[in-house]
């Protein structure tokens, strides 16, 4: 408990007071893609500036390789940001690796998505308790990726708990239909469109009005 407080500590004095505009897009190679361009397009055309942060393969599964929770330290400040969108998951259908050593078993069911959900709800917890007002998962789209489509459903509900667990996360959901993929994970051109039709509402009645 003491180093989560100290952590939150470091996070919070490290944020100055700013007025809230900017908008923070992070999460997997989908926010580098076609999906992460597009909703970076849009919401800088609403005329909020978009700072977006994709590493590829990354995800809440394996801290080990890359840590969503420890890299908020290098995205200070977070006050600044009136929304941040976390668009990630498609590389998280396997064993979740503990931070402590070990491994939970993709197979391990309820064991996974206990870990999984909590591991999303701390990491919004985080961005709220730093003072960002809204934190949006977009849930991973299904590219119709065979195999992949059926697993990719148990992160969607693991992130989508998480997120409603949370102290100001809400979730954007594209729906668990198949969107246009270039690989049955990352959404082409006109994939990312469909998402974007389908979220463009409830995002824009996240950010503040101008």
């Amino acid at each position: 408990m003491r180093t989560a407080a100290l952590a939150l500590g470091l996070l919070v004095a490290a944020s100055p007071a700013h007025g809230q505009d900017d908008v923070l897009l992070l999460g997997s190679s989908s926010v580098n893609g076609a999906a992460g361009r597009l909703v970076e397009t849009e919401v800088e055309g609403w005329g909020y500036p978009v700072r977006r942060r994709g590493r590829g393969a990354s995800g809440f599964a394996r801290p080990d390789f890359f840590d969503w929770q420890a890299e908020l330290f290098a995205l200070r400040p977070l006050d600044r940001y009136a929304l941040v969108i976390v668009l990630t998951g498609g590389n998280d259908t396997q064993a979740l690796r503990r931070r402590e050593g070990g491994w939970i078993a993709w197979e391990d069911e309820p064991a996974w998505v206990e870990e999984y959900t909590s591991r999303v709800r701390e990491f919004v917890d985080t961005l709220c308790d730093a003072g960002v007002p809204r934190v949006a998962l977009l849930l991973p789209a299904n590219g119709g990726r065979p195999g992949w489509s059926r697993r990719i459903g148990r992160v969607r509900a693991a992130q989508e708990a998480g997120a409603r667990a949370s102290r100001c996360g809400v979730v954007l959901d594209p729906g668990a239909d198949e969107l246009e993929a270039v690989d049955g994970v990352h959404l082409s051109g006109r994939g990312a469109r469909r998402m974007w039709e389908r979220i463009e509402a409830s995002l824009r009645a996240l950010l503040p009005r101008r």
